[in-house]
């Protein structure tokens, strides 16, 4: 009768077995069927271990695998990331329109008479809604009535992070700001487009969209607001096409959001001048 054992040696027909399974009662066959199912003999390559080489092999083999997996799964994630923020940002316009036509309220007693998005090449993995109320006698902006967060490995484009396409006999044609400002006026969310330009105002060598002061015609704020008032017309624009483009952090993959003036569509775009399914 069979027993365990914790020592490892030799039946009584010569062959090695481990003796936690494999301690022989002597009876014939018994030890030969020990040696074949428990105790790994090394001429059955059913039972027999990994050699250290074939161990290596494996491991690079899964190595090689795993660096495949990683690179192929930076470019998926590279590609989802930009097409939410493409959604997003057709959304936060959509939404920014939406706040217009109910003149939301922005603060206590006081509902928003202007939206104005901000994208700005200064914080280009964010942009930012902001709000006009009392334009007639001292406007006054809520800079930051929200801000939005771009999602991981997404950034407005770092050449030319925003287009205007201005209609056929307007000059310039294009303009491509560092900062530029999408505007929404109660009651119809009309459309107003300013591009900042560097030197506009002192100092302003990075071309940033300022609030200083909305009757000075050197804020860019003020300029919508100008325009609005029929004070002057600035660089404004109610008939032209807007074209946010945003990248992944290289610069290798791009999606782009187009506005129109007139017909206050938003949708993404290809080509900048027609709507595209993404």
């Amino acid at each position: 009768m069979s027993n365990s054992s914790a020592t490892t040696g030799r039946d009584r027909d010569g062959l090695a077995h481990s003796s936690i399974f494999c301690r022989s009662s002597g009876r014939a066959g018994e030890a030969a069927r020990c040696k074949w199912f428990f105790c790994g003999d090394s001429d059955n390559p059913l039972t027999r271990g990994f050699t250290l080489i074939e161990l290596l092999v494996v491991l690079g083999i899964m190595a090689i695998m795993a660096s495949l997996f990683l690179a192929n799964f930076a470019g998926t994630r590279d590609d989802r990331n930009l097409l939410l923020a493409q959604s997003q940002l057709v959304t936060n316009i959509r939404s920014a329109q939406s706040y217009t036509l109910s003149a939301r309220q922005i603060a206590t007693n006081q509902n928003g008479q202007f939206f104005v998005l901000k994208f700005d090449n200064l914080s280009p993995f964010q942009y930012s809604l902001g709000a006009l109320y009392n334009i007639t006698a001292t406007p006054t902006l809520v800079s930051n009535f929200e801000t939005y967060q771009l999602p991981p490995g997404v950034r407005l484009s770092a050449s030319n992070p925003v287009t205007i396409y201005r209609p056929t006999g307007i000059t310039p044609p294009t303009t491509t700001p560092s900062c530029a400002l999408l505007g929404f006026k109660a009651p119809y969310a009309k459309i107003y487009m300013n591009g900042d330009f560097s030197g506009d105002v002192t100092g302003d060598a990075n071309g940033s969209c300022h609030f200083t002061s909305p009757s000075l015609a050197t804020d860019d704020y003020g300029h919508i607001l100008q325009y609005v008032t029929n004070v002057a017309n600035y660089p404004v624009t109610t008939d032209s096409s807007m074209v946010i483009t945003l990248t992944n952090a290289d610069g290798t993959k791009f999606r782009k959001v187009m506005v129109r003036g007139v017909t206050g569509v938003v949708c993404p775009t290809q080509d900048n001048s027609t709507c595209s399914s993404n």
